[in-house]
């Protein structure tokens, strides 16, 4: 349902409003971050490689590409106290012609940098962080599609639960992402878990919406990852995730779809 076009200034109010509301963050991928390196509580460094496989590539309740291999390295660097340095590099290819617009083997390529400063108050975690997409070539959104976005997140617990939200600034076009989730965690064995959540997007600008002027939804997504701890510092993660397109993804080719994948990564 199309909206009035709201002012900048009440976009940023209603966007840190969410945040300050919910006072969490979470990611818009349906698996959990790795298990942190068991090894590395005194590290000066610590961080994380992975590898990820998943039958669609969703963004923020746009499906990408299909038939998608990323590999992401993420490293975090201790400061002054309750503050650290957030570092992020990934890369997604498609593995197959359903992959990419044009249809060539591997052509559909989405990089992703991150820079985030952190701050752990103890009963909420804070987060200014930076963030460049590339869109290389190929993918349902075309090729030279990149943007740089600035945001900030929070995430706290409460009981069983864990709560996140964030909010982002595209720098390159009037354009504002909101998110909020809530998730928990299952423990079956001492090496397995359940991990289900539900995250929320919506949209306050044109950007994300392929009616200008509208503000809406951009998706709804249930969430289930199980998480196996390989070794100490080894996790296997296979997942899936419902993904409910909203108003401002009517592009998509689905107005709802179930994708599937599995995460290995290894905390140092």
């Amino acid at each position: 349902m199309k909206t009035t076009k709201t002012s900048v200034v009440t976009k940023s109010v209603l966007a840190l409003a969410a945040v300050a509301s919910l006072n969490a963050f979470a990611g818009p991928k349906p698996a959990p971050a790795p298990a942190a390196c068991a090894s590395c509580d005194n590290s000066a460094l610590s961080g994380s490689l992975s590898a990820d496989y998943a039958g669609s590539l969703i963004f923020r309740g746009l499906d990408l590409g299909d038939n998608v291999l990323s590999t992401s390295l993420n490293v975090s660097v201790p400061l002054a106290e309750g503050f650290s340095l957030s570092l992020g590099s990934s890369v997604a290819r498609g593995l197959s012609a359903s992959g990419g617009r044009n249809g060539q083997f591997g052509d559909f390529q989405w990089n992703t940098y991150s820079l985030g400063l952190n701050y752990d108050a103890g009963v909420v975690k804070l987060g200014l962080v930076y963030n460049q997409y590339d869109n290389v070539s190929g993918g349902r959104v075309g090729a030279n599609n990149s943007f740089n976005e600035i945001g900030l997140t929070a995430s706290a617990s409460a009981g069983a639960l864990d709560f996140g939200a964030a909010v982002y600034r595209d720098l390159d076009r009037d354009a504002w992402y909101a998110q909020a989730s809530v998730g928990t965690s299952v423990e079956v064995t001492s090496a397995v878990k359940l991990v289900p959540s539900v995250v929320a997007g919506y949209g306050f600008s044109d950007y994300y919406s392929p009616v200008a002027g509208d503000d809406g939804l951009t998706h709804v997504a249930a969430n289930l990852a199980a998480p196996i701890k390989v070794t100490k510092n080894a996790t296997l993660t296979p997942y899936a995730s419902w993904n409910v397109t909203g108003d401002q993804r009517a592009q998509n080719a689905h107005n709802s779809q179930l994708i599937g994948g599995v995460k290995f990564s290894v905390g140092f």
